[in-house]
């Protein structure tokens, strides 16, 4: 709707001021028919005055420029803007800007991506001090003014519909939202954020869920299903069993049921492994491997011990740093079994590419060496530039030692640990069967025929140096003939087990 502000009464005065729905412009608008007489500029300011109108600074130079134009009648506008108003500027609206990982909306975001795997994690999880999002608060906005000098309103911005519940809070500083705990991000329809601890998966770890990564304990409460991934930051508990999947856990990982991996996963621990039956699988531990019914044609390799006391190791590798216990060794079918105690198979992989490196510099040592014990022989003669290289080639020298010295000390201590955790002993309480092959430490014997137990197998000088014996039941010492092992660990594909976890802090 435009208003109109008429001078006077209707038809007396040669003008009119116009304002429109907005109030925002303000037009001076020559009315026809009427004369101008002697309309001036003082008689518009006037009208404009008794109206309470705003006046722009250029305001009388427009209707003055306007009033002459009409005089000479030279066709010029009939309607001209004199004053234009403030309009108000209105508040933004509280918004949120998600941390990449965090956003809900991520995976809309990629719906354009030329390739979209379905395995991704369709789970958050973030660490202690993680930022989640960023919280910006509604601003009021700025009220205007219009061309009668009335305030316009400023509509404020809408407040946030998000906000942190638990496991999470907000800087009111910064307004970052920081995780409090290692877990899981849930963001509810209301805007409830909460950060779990840990992750609890009720059901299957398949394509509901995607991989699994979670900085903190993993609990699932079903089955880890084929070429799925779980990596987990503490403990991995799965209640049902792992199939062609991918398990690693810095911690322990328990296994309900089986795992079953076949040459498509592994599971690998920080920590112990338990489970109720390994089949055709690659296990390794830094810990101890617990099995509690049966180890079939399985690759398992512990840090500690392997505990199979109630169960059965047959037609697999069995790698043990400290001793192996079970029931039954072996099969009636004699699939070929090689169980391995006192073992350090982790410390090759350690140690071998540290002493390669160290090789590598003492090779480099050896080349700048000689140059320097030239420069060394004739000092007193040597000018200050030949004096300042040799004090470079010095340092240089000294760098590399020092390199040297402290990857000698990782390997060290890699062996001190070995010899803390060595047991070359293995404790079989019902048989073990022909076509098990035992190795203690370097030795090895092939075992050809059933043997009862219960009995132990372990290393005894008898003169000629270490010697694998039995010890059984009843308290014979049977020698059995040992050769020496020549290291069959180079042809056996050995995991690359999960970091050992920082010291903690000292107090």
């Amino acid at each position: 709707m435009t208003h109109i502000l008429d001078a006077g009464a209707r038809g007396t005065q040669p003008f009119a001021l116009r304002a429109d729905d907005e109030r925002l412009n303000l037009n001076l608008e020559r009315v026809g028919g009427v004369p101008l007489g002697d309309l001036s500029l003082q008689t518009v300011l006037d009208e404009m005055k008794r109206r309470r109108c705003l006046m722009d600074p250029q305001t009388t130079e427009v209707i003055v420029r306007t009033i002459a134009a009409w005089r000479q009648g030279d066709g010029g506008p009939s309607e001209v803007l004199i004053v234009k108003g403030h309009p108000p500027v209105h508040g933004a609206d509280g918004r949120i800007d998600w941390s990449p990982q965090c956003d809900p909306d991520r995976r809309d975001a990629d719906a354009d991506a030329v390739q979209v795997s379905h395995y991704d994690s369709q789970l958050v999880t973030v660490r202690a001090g993680d930022v989640i999002a960023v919280l910006h608060a509604p601003t009021t906005g700025e009220p205007g003014v219009d061309v009668f000098g009335d305030e316009l309103p400023a509509r404020s911005g809408k407040p946030i519909g998000a906000r942190a519940v638990a496991g999470c809070h907000v800087d009111e500083t910064t307004g970052r939202m920081i995780a409090d705990v290692n877990g899981t991000l849930d963001i509810n329809r209301q805007g409830e954020i909460r950060v779990t601890e840990g992750l609890h998966i009720s059901g299957n770890v398949d394509f509901k869920t995607g991989h699994v990564r979670s900085p903190g304990i993993v609990q699932i409460d079903g089955n880890v299903v084929d070429l799925f991934h779980v990596d987990a930051g503490a403990d991995a508990v799965i209640r049902g069993d792992v199939h062609l999947a991918e398990i690693r856990a810095a911690g322990n990982v328990h296994v309900g049921g089986a795992i079953a991996t076949g040459d498509k996963g592994l599971c690998l621990a920080g920590g112990d492994v338990t489970a109720r039956m390994v089949e055709a699988s690659t296990v390794g531990a830094r810990g101890t491997i617990h099995v509690t019914r049966e180890a079939i044609s399985a690759s398992l390799f512990a840090g500690g011990a392997i505990d199979a006391a109630g169960g059965t190791l047959s037609g697999g590798v069995f790698v043990a740093r400290g001793g192996i216990v079970c029931k039954v060794l072996g099969s009636a079918g004699e699939a070929r079994t090689l169980a391995m105690a006192g073992v350090d198979w982790m410390i090759d992989r350690i140690t071998r590419p540290l002493l390669a490196e160290v090789e590598n510099i003492r090779a480099d040592l050896a080349k700048r060496q000689p140059a320097l014990d030239v420069l060394r022989a004739s000092l007193k003669r040597l000018t200050p530039a030949q004096r300042e290289q040799v004090v470079e080639l010095e340092f240089e020298a000294q760098t590399l030692q020092d390199e040297i010295d402290k990857r000698m000390a990782v390997v060290q201590a890699a062996r001190q640990d070995g010899e803390a955790h060595h047991l070359p002993q293995i404790s079989v309480a019902g048989e073990v069967h022909p076509g098990v092959e035992i190795r203690l430490a370097t030795r090895l014997t092939k075992n050809d025929k059933c043997i009862k137990g219960p009995i132990t197998f372990k290393l005894t000088d008898l003169g000629q140096g270490p010697q694998i014996v039995a010890h059984t039941a009843g308290g014979t010492i049977l020698p059995l003939k040992t050769g020496r092992a020549t290291d069959p660990l180079l042809k056996i594909d050995l995991p690359d087990l999960p970091p050992e976890p920082p010291e903690p802090p000292e107090a």
